[in-house]
C-alpha cells in the first residue's frame, strides 16, 4: 500500500471577535478551585476585567450560615461539615461561561461538656412542668427524679383566702374571680441551673344559680296554694258578680290564674272568680294557679272550687275557726338556720305541733320529739326537712320547714395548737421525750374538728414523718442493744 496526499484548497479560516475574551474567560475560570473556608469569606468577584457571578445552588443551609451576593457569612461554624455547590458564571463582553465550583465550611470543633447529662435532666424535668388550674389547696411538684424545684411567686397581691409558702398553694376559699398566679420555677442539678415561668390558675367560686332560689320559692308557693296557706274564698253558696279578688302573688312569686275547662256558671275574669248564677246540682272545679319567678321555672297548682246547687242551704262548717287557727300556727313555722340545740315549740295556744323528719342525720346531730341536739356542728351547712302537722279538735293540717345547720367555723387557735405541738416534737435526744411530744401532738389533733383538719393537713403529714422516723430510731437503738449484749457475752466466754 501507498498513501497518498490531496491538499484541500486554499481558504482564508473567518476571524473571531471574541476569541481573546474567551480565552480571558476560560482562563479566569481555570482559576477558580474549590476551596474550604472556617469564617466569613468574600467570595472572588474578579480576575482582571471578567466578571463572576456567584449563584448557591445548595437549597438548605445549617443555622449560623447565610449568602448574600459573593459573600459568605458565618456567625456559627456547623455541627457538620457543610459542603455549598455554587454555580459562577464569568462575563466578558459578549462571552459568557459557568462552572461549577464547591465551598466546604469547616465544623465546628466539639468540646465535651461535662454538665450535658445534668442539663438534658434539667430541660427534660422542667418540661414536665405545665400551666395548670386548681380549685383546692396544691402542693406543687417539688422534683423530678434528682432535679429539684424551687418555686417563686412573682404574683404580687393574692386574694386574702389564698396564700404561698414553700412550694404549696393553700386556699381556704375559692376567690370571687379567676385568680393567675405566677411563678419562676428554678431546676437545678449539680451545676446546671434553668429556670421557667409557669401560671397556675386559680377557679372562681361559682356563682349561685339565681335559678334554684327562685325554683325553691315557687315551689313553696305551690305548697301554700295547694295546701290552703294562700286563702281565699273557695265554695260558694250564692252568686257573686262582683267576683272575688283572687291572690296575685305569693311571697315574691307572681300568680295568674285560669279556670281549667269552661262552665257556664264560674269565670275567671281581670283576677276575679265569678260565680254568675248557682247550678242545679253542686258543682266542683278545677281552678289553676301559674307561679311565676324570674329565672325559675314555672309551675301550676290546683285548688278546686265548689258551687253549691241553689236548692242547697249551706251547711254550717263547724270547724272554721279551728281550721283558721291551724293555718295561722302553720304560717307562723317557717325555714331558718341554727348554730346550736334547738326546741321546737309544740303547741301554741290550743294548737298542737308535732315535728317529724325523713333527713339522714350525721354523727353529733340527733332529733328527738321536738328537740333537736347539736353535740358537734357539721363542716358544711346541713339543710333538715321538718313535717310539721298542726292539730285542734277535727283539724289537721301539715306543711314542710327546713331547719339548717350551720357549719362549724374552724378556731385556728385550736390549729395554731396543733402546729406549735408539731413543731415541738425533737428530731433526736431520747426517745421517752420524744414520744411525749409525739403523743402531745397526736391529741391535740385529735381535738381538731374536720374542718380544722382541712387547716391542718401539712402539719398533720409531718407529724406523721416524726412517727415514722422515731419507730425507725426506736429499731435501730434496740437493733443496736442486741449487738452490743451479744458482743459482751463472747467476751465473757472468750
Amino acid at each position: 500500500n501507498v498513501t497518498i496526499t490531496v491538499k484541500a484548497k486554499s481558504v482564508t479560516p473567518p476571524v473571531d471577535p471574541d476569541k481573546e475574551d474567551r480565552e480571558a474567560v476560560e482562563a479566569a475560570l481555570e482559576k477558580l478551585d474549590n476551596q474550604t473556608i472556617k469564617e466569613t469569606t468574600t467570595l472572588t468577584a474578579s480576575d482582571g476585567e471578567v466578571q463572576f457571578t456567584w449563584t448557591l445552588k445548595t437549597e438548605t443551609l445549617p443555622d449560623g450560615i447565610t449568602f448574600s451576593g459573593n459573600t459568605i457569612t458565618i456567625t456559627e461554624l456547623p455541627d457538620e461539615q457543610t459542603v455549598l455547590t455554587f454555580e459562577v458564571k464569568a462575563t466578558l463582553g459578549n462571552v459568557t461561561q459557568t462552572k461549577t465550583v464547591k465551598v466546604t465550611v469547616e465544623a465546628k470543633i466539639f468540646v465535651p461538656d461535662p454538665d450535658e447529662a445534668d442539663r438534658k435532666a434539667v430541660e427534660t424535668a422542667l418540661a414536665t412542668l405545665s400551666d395548670q388550674t386548681i380549685e383546692a389547696t396544691t402542693e406543687l411538684k417539688a422534683s423530678e427524679g434528682t432535679v429539684q424545684f424551687t418555686w417563686t411567686l412573682k404574683t404580687e397581691t393574692l386574694p386574702d383566702s389564698i396564700s404561698f409558702s414553700g412550694n404549696t398553694i393553700t386556699i381556704t376559699e375559692l376567690p370571687a374571680a379567676q385568680t393567675i398566679l405566677t411563678f419562676e420555677v428554678k431546676a437545678k442539678l449539680g451545676n446546671v441551673e434553668q429556670t421557667k415561668t409557669v401560671t397556675v390558675t386559680v377557679k372562681a367560686k361559682p356563682a349561685p344559680d339565681p335559678s334554684v332560689e327562685a325554683n325553691a320559692k315557687i315551689a313553696a308557693a305551690k305548697t301554700a296554694i295547694e295546701d290552703g296557706t294562700v286563702s281565699f274564698q273557695k265554695e260558694f253558696t250564692e252568686p257573686n258578680t262582683e267576683g272575688v279578688p283572687l291572690p296575685a302573688e305569693y311571697g315574691e312569686t307572681t300568680l295568674a290564674w285560669a279556670l281549667q275547662g269552661t262552665s257556664e256558671y264560674v269565670k275567671v275574669e281581670n283576677g276575679k272568680l265569678i260565680v254568675t248564677a248557682l247550678p242545679d246540682t253542686d258543682l266542683t272545679l278545677t281552678l289553676v294557679a301559674t307561679i311565676s319567678l324570674a329565672p325559675g321555672t314555672p309551675q301550676t297548682a290546683n285548688v278546686t272550687i265548689t258551687v253549691k246547687a241553689k236548692s242547697v242551704t249551706p251547711p254550717v262548717d263547724p270547724d272554721k275557726a279551728d281550721r283558721e287557727a291551724v293555718e295561722a300556727v302553720l304560717g307562723e313555722q317557717t325555714d331558718r338556720s341554727v348554730d346550736m340545740s334547738t326546741r321546737f315549740k309544740t303547741k301554741d295556744g290550743e294548737v298542737e305541733l308535732t315535728w317529724t323528719t325523713e333527713t339522714e342525720l350525721p354523727e353529733g346531730i340527733t332529733f328527738s320529739g321536738s328537740t333537736l341536739t347539736i353535740t358537734a356542728r357539721p363542716a358544711e351547712d346541713l339543710a333538715i326537712v321538718f313535717t310539721v302537722t298542726a292539730k285542734l279538735n277535727n283539724v289537721t293540717q301539715s306543711k314542710q320547714v327546713t331547719i339548717t345547720v350551720k357549719a362549724a367555723v374552724p378556731d385556728e387557735a385550736k390549729v395554731q395548737a396543733f402546729h406549735d405541738a408539731v413543731a415541738g416534737i425533737p428530731t433526736e435526744g431520747a426517745p421517752a421525750a420524744r414520744l411525749t411530744a409525739i403523743r402531745n401532738a397526736l391529741n391535740a389533733y385529735n381535738a381538731l374538728t374536720d374542718a380544722e383538719k382541712l387547716l391542718a393537713a401539712e402539719d398533720y403529714a409531718a407529724l406523721q414523718a416524726a412517727v415514722k422516723s422515731y419507730n425507725e430510731s426506736v429499731r435501730s437503738y434496740n437493733d443496736a442493744a442486741k449487738n452490743a449484749e451479744s458482743g459482751a457475752l463472747s467476751g465473757i466466754i472468750g
